[in-house]
């Protein structure tokens, strides 16, 4: 909604963790083992193969999850992968998560919260997708991530999400490159050195967690100028 109350609150910094399921999260956690996982979240035309061409091999054993924005691209997508000679499997056809496969599509609905929190680094689709002639997107929303304790890495065009981005590259929670070609400089830190990962991921989540807060400052402004609530008459036993 984006709606600010006399400058105290952004209702797009307020929000819970995204949903999961967590008997699948345990299920596909178990598969991945050890794997460094990087989740490309949110994707849109022309970055998942841009991206994961640059990301490939960043780390022996390396899991890329591929979570489209709109899952009706799914075999179009695929088919772009499958021509890079990626070893994947797509979710929606029941495909899973084996050792031989690199790349395993997400191509579902209302499961991002889950693929977030299966991943050591999270890149923010719809960031890049302007320079690699995808359209205009103005990125999607890094504090998902950033309430889950992930560290994220932004594209040039986060034009939606200007104020986010600020307050979490401030606190040192989320990156910014130029081009998707810069990407590799750096997730391959946060990948070998998984305590520096795990503290941009905290420092994400404490600054989440402080701008959310301002929702809880408003309701108290609000309260002091709401009526009482009325008082109802006892009901008489019939």
């Amino acid at each position: 909604m984006g709606a600010r109350v006399e400058g105290q609150v952004n209702l797009k910094l307020s929000g819970e963790p995204l949903p999961y399921d967590r008997a699948e999260f345990s299920r596909l956690s178990a598969l991945i083992g050890d794997r460094p996982v990087i989740v490309l979240a949110s994707t849109h035309e022309n970055e998942e193969q841009a991206l994961s061409k640059v990301l490939r091999g960043l780390a022996p054993r390396l899991l890329l999850i591929v979570v489209p924005r709109h899952p009706n691209r799914a075999p179009d997508v695929a088919e772009e992968l499958r021509r890079d000679a990626w070893r994947m499997t797509r979710r929606s056809v029941g495909g899973d998560i084996a050792d031989d496969v690199d790349l395993y599509l997400a191509d579902t609905l209302g499961e991002l919260g889950l693929f977030m929190r299966l991943a050591d680094v999270v890149v923010m689709g719809g960031s890049f997708a302007p320079a690699l002639g995808g359209g205009t997107v103005g990125g999607h929303n890094p504090l998902e991530p950033a309430r889950l304790a992930k560290p994220a890495i932004s594209g040039p065009d986060a034009s939606n999400w200007q104020q986010v981005n600020r307050i979490l590259k401030q606190a040192g929670g989320l990156t910014t490159v130029l081009s998707h070609d810069h990407l590799p400089d750096e997730v391959r830190p946060l990948l070998e050195r998984p305590e520096q990962a795990q503290e941009m991921g905290h420092r994400a989540r404490r600054a989440a967690n402080e701008a959310a807060a301002g929702l809880d400052r408003l309701w108290g402004a609000l309260q002091a100028h709401l009526p009482d609530a009325p008082k109802t008459a006892p009901r008489k036993p019939r």
